[in-house]
């Protein structure tokens, strides 16, 4: 529409767009990447990627040196065929941008615009038969998505099929930690391998107790763990204090309310297209 509208104005033609809602089907796909994963995000790329088939075989590139011959006024035999092809290239371009339309339903995800349905822990079993621990999230979508697609980024896989979208992430089972800040405040029990707050320190022999440093101050949790990559207003557990991963107890997310499950699952998923 602003091409439309300038050109308009070029022409001293009178038009009112201002009523009309636009979408840039180009930025709109853009947004959509890590989703997509296409070459680029030029309209036939997109078309062949929805399985659009089209008239028109040539590129706005190749048909500059069509135009030019076109301009330059040949015989009336060639004027016509370089006029069937330009008309044809510009035909095919509009019309297939309605078609380009269900590209939308992806960006639903990206806006978050789904509904957590169902969450459940789940064992998994390899070919060898190592058996480890899973979330799986369904998600209902509000449009079917044109293609189905499966991402995989940092051992977390997400399918989307039709209305449908299915979230794997992997559990861990073990003993983490969990670091106070004002660790000025806290003293480290050498036998008990955590700290306990000054107000409780006081009663502890204080040959068993130091003060705590940032890495040192910490309580230890043994229990199913998911990974974290929002903070999610959850307690972060680590294996260590330097330990880049981050991680949240499994029944803060799915015991203690909804509202913790749906963020959390956001918070992947975003991780997951940023």
């Amino acid at each position: 529409m602003p091409f439309i509208t300038e050109r308009a104005a070029h022409l001293n033609v009178a038009l009112d767009l201002s009523h009309l809602e636009s979408l840039d089907l180009y930025k709109t796909a853009r947004k959509c990447k890590s989703i997509l994963s296409l070459s680029d995000y030029k309209q036939k790329t997109i078309e062949h990627f929805l399985g659009i088939e089209r008239e028109d075989m040539y590129s706005g590139g190749e048909l500059i040196d069509i135009y030019r011959k076109f301009a330059a006024k040949p015989s009336d035999t060639a004027h016509n065929e370089y006029r069937k092809l330009l008309l044809l290239h510009n035909h095919d371009d509009i019309e297939g941008m309605l078609s380009l339309l269900p590209l939308v339903s992806y960006y639903a995800i990206i806006m978050n615009s789904y509904t957590v349905d169902n969450t459940v822990i789940d064992k998994d079993t390899d070919s060898d038969g190592n058996v480890s621990l899973r979330l799986i999230a369904e998600c209902s979508l509000p449009v079917g998505v044109p293609v189905d697609r499966h991402i995989c980024i940092d051992n977390i896989h997400i399918l989307i099929k039709n209305r449908t979208l299915t979230l794997v992430i992997p559990v861990i089972s073990d003993t983490l930690k969990y670091f106070f800040k004002d660790y000025k405040n806290y003293f480290y029990l050498t036998s008990e391998d955590e700290a306990i707050h000054k107000s409780i320190a006081q009663y502890v022999d204080s040959n068993n107790r130091v003060k705590c440093s940032a890495s040192n101050c910490y309580t230890k949790k043994t229990g199913i763990f998911l990974p974290l990559y929002d903070n999610c207003d959850l307690n972060i557990f680590k294996k260590d204090y330097s330990a880049p991963e981050k991680y949240c107890n499994a029944d803060d997310i799915l015991l203690k309310s909804t509202d913790n499950t749906e963020k959390y699952i956001h918070s992947v998923i975003n991780h997951i297209f940023s």
